[in-house]
């Protein structure tokens, strides 16, 4: 609760946001996120109708030290963001695939691909995370496909790159 407070001041309720008109919502949205918009690459860089749309579906997490995030064998329903932090990509005997920082995504490729999970995500520290579910992933893409391509393109080049996180 003292991280809470410190990192968010304590405030943690969306819904009060509910009775803003959806502009000035959107808007809200977006100042708040500012900090991870501008550390997410292919956030930076997207269209300003994307960013409005994709930031309203993100749901903040808090993860421990040595929490796991997900496990191998669960379902892909999520992609997550980290704002502040450091997670580790771990295969199922336990090795290190590497290690994710501020500005960086994962769990990408089970959504992307409709399967479960292949690697364990473990906080290596506390870490702020936002994820977004499959339905809301798949709804703002569909309406953004060079986005979605933008994304694809990312995940492809994990899978052959140093920084493969097939989680």
């Amino acid at each position: 609760f003292l991280y809470l407070w410190d990192s968010r001041r304590g405030y943690e309720d969306p819904s009060a946001l509910d009775v803003l008109p959806p502009n000035l919502r959107a808007d809200l949205y977006l100042w708040v996120n500012r900090e991870l918009i501008a550390k997410v690459p292919w956030l930076e860089d997207a269209s300003p109708e994307f960013v409005r749309e994709l930031v309203q579906c993100l749901k903040s997490q808090v993860a421990l030290p040595d929490d796991d995030i997900f496990h191998v064998g669960a379902p892909g329903d999520d992609l997550y963001l980290i704002l502040h932090g450091n997670v580790d990509i771990v295969d199922a005997a336990g090795q290190r695939i590497c290690r994710l920082g501020a500005g960086q995504f994962f769990g990408e490729m089970a959504l992307l691909n409709n399967c479960p999970r292949n690697a364990t995500a473990r906080a290596v520290t506390w870490c702020d995370l936002y994820l977004l579910n499959r339905e809301d992933f798949e709804r703002t893409l569909g309406r953004f496909p060079d986005q979605q391509q933008q994304i694809r393109a990312t995940a492809a080049a994990r899978i052959g790159g140093t920084t493969l996180t097939q989680a």
